[in-house]
């Protein structure tokens, strides 16, 4: 009979699938996915629904299936969109860019000789034939559409793309990228490792068959010449709805219905419809990723993200009122009053070692509470702080009133550094403690919501899909936490994980499924 697993071990697995809301870390080693204010690392279960919502599902069908477009493998090559992990000093090779060099940036680019092609090498010249980068060292992102290695260890493609991956920066407004949207590809993968750590914290891609002649923020690019106002425009954002019937997903797929809900999945590129898509893995369970098609279009609603778009979107919150400053030992707490601006991300925290500055962010990225513990501090020192308030548009308050406070405690240039929240809503709590060396110079708090180290975090939650969260989400009430089911399916997860420890593999490749038709200006 099987053991039940060990208190520690369901602690750290329920930890990792509610405790944070924070862009999920690469066990590859190239951390964080785009900064946790990226669009694609928002959480949306709270955004209103889209005006034409009904319509666009209607479009690309309510009663079709969800397709999941990964796996292990199919037709005996590996089933999804690869990508490589790099270091630092991996050679640049040159790169032609035959088709969109206009619009693509120039080589050279990090890429391996044995780089991974969607597909295979043997995959269609009509295909799409993705190859993606990663530079974990540089933190960068290079993707290629329809790559083609050459003998001299050069590459030949459609056109390639590259981002900042600690960055929000853009491509230029009407540039494409590897993706029709003009959208990188690599942060709308579902990836194993994710769902074998229990959450996926970012939006997936997916593709439709037919599109409109225009896009929506974040995307850059549109792939079509119809200019039906009920087709999906390029980065067009589904959510999976709360109300959606989960009963028949495995453990797995439960997993990704969630990140569903809270992130959703964006318009990408033209294909299949309700394509969704991930990287190529040999430990997922084809049967149980499978068990996806259970839920069909009508399952889903398109979101409003406009307050998303700095374009349409350029008033800032309110300043923050009622900052208070407690000091403690080697620590001081913050707290203060929750903006009621209907679009708000967060807030930041900055210190000082005087009143007018120089300041210093101290929360790296925004906190999704009223509270902030800034920890590791040297006793005795006195030190200002002061907060904004951040949207979805990224948009910055005016800063708060300035409060100082003189940590007790022996005076120290190494410590432990700690973040507590704490959330306003009702239906969730949350908090997080991380632990691990920081560095603290006279007159500068360190600390944040996430420090460096070991990390444990707790989260208790009404029961159900995990629309409602703490600390650990955004948008009303939150959107890291975690409900009964997904609960007990990250449970049900953890057996399969343990089974398979110490089998998880880097990168994968996989087939590709060609694009529908599109105009001669977009791949």
């Amino acid at each position: 009979m099987p053991q039940p697993l060990p208190v520690p071990v369901l602690t750290l697995v329920l930890a990792l699938a509610c405790g944070s809301s924070a862009a999920a870390v690469s066990t590859d080693g190239y951390g964080e996915v785009f900064p946790q204010d990226n669009p694609w690392n928002i959480d949306i279960s709270a955004f209103p629904v889209n005006s034409n919502s009904a319509n666009y599902v209607t479009s690309i069908g309510s009663t079709a299936q969800l397709h999941p477009d990964f796996g292990t493998q199919i037709s005996g090559v590996p089933w999804g969109i690869p990508y490589d992990v790099v270091a630092g000093t991996q050679p640049d090779v040159a790169m032609d860019f035959v088709t969109y060099p206009a619009e693509s940036d120039p080589g050279p680019y990090p890429f391996p000789p044995d780089c991974p092609v969607e597909g295979g090498l043997a995959a269609p010249a009509s295909s799409d034939r993705h190859a993606l980068v990663v530079d974990k060292d540089h933190h960068l992102l290079y993707e290629l559409y329809n790559a083609f290695p050459q003998s001299n260890g050069s590459w030949t493609a459609a056109n390639g793309a590259l981002f900042n991956l600690a960055s929000n920066a853009m491509r230029p407004l009407g540039w494409t990228s590897a993706d029709a949207a003009g959208l990188p590809v690599f942060p709308g993968l579902a990836r194993y490792d994710e769902v074998a750590a229990g959450a996926i914290r970012h939006a997936l891609r997916f593709t439709v068959q037919t599109s409109q002649n225009t896009f929506v923020y974040p995307a850059r690019h549109f792939a079509s010449s119809s200019s039906n106002a009920n087709l999906p425009p390029m980065g067009l954002r589904f959510r999976l709805k709360a109300t959606a019937n989960l009963s028949g997903l495995s453990p797995e797929a439960l997993i990704i219905a969630t990140c569903l809900q809270h992130y959703g999945m964006m318009v990408a590129d033209n294909g299949g419809n309700w394509f969704v898509s991930g990287a190529p893995d040999p430990n997922w369970n084809d049967a149980d990723i499978n068990t996806l098609k259970t839920l069909h279009g009508s399952d889903f609603e398109a979101v409003d993200t406009s307050s998303m778009d700095p374009s349409l979107n350029t008033t800032p919150p309110a300043a923050p009122l009622g900052l208070a400053a407690v000091a403690g030992a080697n620590q001081v707490v913050l707290s203060w009053g929750a903006n009621t601006d209907a679009d708000l991300l967060g807030y930041r925290v900055f210190s000082a070692g005087a009143a007018g500055g120089p300041w210093s962010e101290v929360s790296s990225g925004p906190v999704l509470a009223t509270t902030f513990t800034a920890g590791g501090l040297s006793g005795g020192t006195l030190l200002y702080f002061q907060i904004t308030a951040e949207d979805n548009a990224t948009n910055q308050s005016s800063p708060s009133v300035v409060v100082s406070a003189t940590p007790t405690g022996a005076a120290t240039t190494s410590g432990t550094a700690t973040a507590a929240a704490t959330a306003t809503a009702t239906t969730a709590t949350a908090t997080a403690t991380a632990t691990g060396a920081s560095s603290t110079t006279a007159g500068t708090a360190t600390g944040g919501a996430s420090g460096s180290g070991a990390a444990t975090a707790s989260t208790t939650s009404t029961s159900g899909s995990g629309t409602t969260g703490g600390a650990g989400g955004n948008g009303a009430g939150g959107g890291g936490g975690c409900g009964l089911g997904a609960q007990m399916g990250i449970l049900a997860l953890a057996l399969v994980t343990l089974v398979r420890l110490g089998v998880l593999r880097l990168h994968g490749q996989g087939p590709s499924r060609p694009r529908a038709a599109a105009p001669p200006e977009s791949p």
